[in-house]
C-alpha cells in the first residue's frame, strides 16, 4: 500500500526514564522517525491538517507548532516565574494560551487518548487504495509503537491495560501501513492475541472493522440492520432518537453491514487471516462467535434478552 518506513523501525534506544516506562512501555525512547521541524499546521476555518515541509530551509516554525509537536519553545514561551497568588497563576494562564492560540482564533489540539480511531482511518485507505506520504506513515507507526504496552498489547486508549480489541485494531494497522510479521513488536503482539485466544474474541466493534477488511467473516457479526432508519420517527428505539455519537456511528454501519461491504482480498489479507487466529481461518465456526467477547474487553456481560433478539 504504501512506502515501508525503514527508518522507523530500526531507530529506538536502550535508555528511559521510569516515566517513560510508565507511560509508553515497549515503545519507550524511540527516536524521532521524521524531523519535526518540519510539520506544518494548516488552519482554514477551524480545520486543522498537517503537511510536511519537504525543505526545512524554507519555513519556519510557529510557536504553536513547536508546542504541538513537542519541541522545544523557551525562545517563544519562557518559562512563567512560579506563582504565589491565584490572580498571579491566572495570568500565568492567559499568558500561556496567549501563545498557543492560532491566528483565527482557536486553540488547535489532537484527539489523542482513543485507539481505536486511527486504525479506521488506516483501514477504510487501504481498502479505498488511498497512498499515504511516507512520513505520515512513519510518524503513524512510530505513534503506535510508542503505546504498545511491556505484554505486547494495545488497550481501548492509551491507559487502557491491553486487551482484543485494541491489540487487534493496532497490529493490523501496522501491517497495513508496512511493518512486517517478523518485526519484534509484531511477534510480541501477535503473541500476545494467540496467549488470550486470538481475534475471535474482539469485541462488536472489532468484529466490524475486521470484516469490512476481510479478516473477519459478517457471519460472525450480530445484526446491524439498516431497517431500523426506516421506522416511524415516533417509535422510542428510533436510531434517530440515540445519543448523537451513537447515531451517527450507526448509520454507515448499518448501510455497510446491510451490503456486507468488504474490501479486496489482497495477499496481505490472507496473511492476516493466518495471523490473528488460533485456528485455521475456514475452520472458524463463525456464527459460533456473535457473542464471544474476551475477558479482558468484557465491561458489562450482554443481557439474554439481547442474546435472544440479536439471534432471531
Amino acid at each position: 500500500m504504501a512506502a515501508s518506513p525503514s527508518t522507523v523501525l530500526a531507530q529506538s534506544t536502550s535508555s528511559s526514564s521510569s516515566k517513560d516506562e510508565k507511560y509508553y512501555g515497549l515503545g519507550r525512547a524511540l527516536n524521532p522517525s521524521t524531523d519535526l521541524r518540519r510539520w506544518k499546521l494548516d488552519v482554514k476555518e477551524g480545520r486543522q491538517s498537517w503537511r510536511f515541509v519537504e525543505q526545512q530551509a524554507d519555513y519556519v516554525q510557529s510557536v504553536v507548532e513547536k508546542y504541538l509537536v513537542g519541541l522545544d519553545t523557551a525562545a517563544e514561551a519562557p518559562v512563567l516565574p512560579k506563582p504565589k497568588t491565584a490572580l498571579e497563576a491566572a495570568r500565568n494562564g492567559v499568558k500561556f494560551w496567549e501563545k498557543i492560540q492560532c491566528e483565527d482564533g482557536h486553540w488547535p489540539n489532537d484527539y489523542g487518548g482513543p485507539m481505536f480511531l486511527m486504525p479506521g482511518l488506516i483501514f477504510t485507505s487501504y481498502i479505498s487504495a488511498h497512498q499515504f506520504a511516507e512520513e505520515q506513515v512513519a510518524e503513524m507507526i512510530r505513534y503506535m509503537f510508542n503505546l504498545q504496552a511491556e505484554d505486547g498489547g494495545w488497550g481501548l486508549h492509551i491507559e487502557c491495560k491491553s486487551n482484543i480489541f485494541g491489540t487487534s485494531l493496532q497490529y493490523v494497522a501496522c501491517r497495513l501501513l508496512g511493518v512486517p510479521a517478523d518485526h519484534p513488536r509484531m511477534v510480541k503482539a501477535r503473541q500476545f492475541l494467540h496467549d488470550n485466544g486470538g481475534a475471535t474474541g474482539i469485541p462488536s466493534w472489532g468484529k466490524f472493522w475486521l470484516a469490512t477488511l476481510g479478516v473477519y467473516e459478517w457471519d460472525g457479526l450480530n445484526p446491524v440492520p439498516p431497517e431500523l432508519w426506516l421506522l416511524p420517527d415516533w417509535v422510542p428505539f428510533h436510531p434517530g432518537r440515540w445519543w448523537c455519537h451513537c447515531r451517527v456511528v450507526y448509520l454507515p454501519m448499518g448501510y455497510i453491514y446491510g451490503r456486507r461491504a468488504t474490501g479486496p482480498i489482497t495477499p496481505l489479507i490472507q496473511e492476516l487471516r493466518k495471523e490473528l487466529y488460533t485456528t485455521p481461518y475456514k475452520s472458524i465456526d463463525w456464527p459460533a462467535q456473535r457473542h464471544n467477547v474476551n475477558p479482558l474487553d468484557m465491561y458489562s456481560p450482554h443481557h439474554p434478552i439481547l442474546k435472544f433478539f440479536n439471534t432471531i
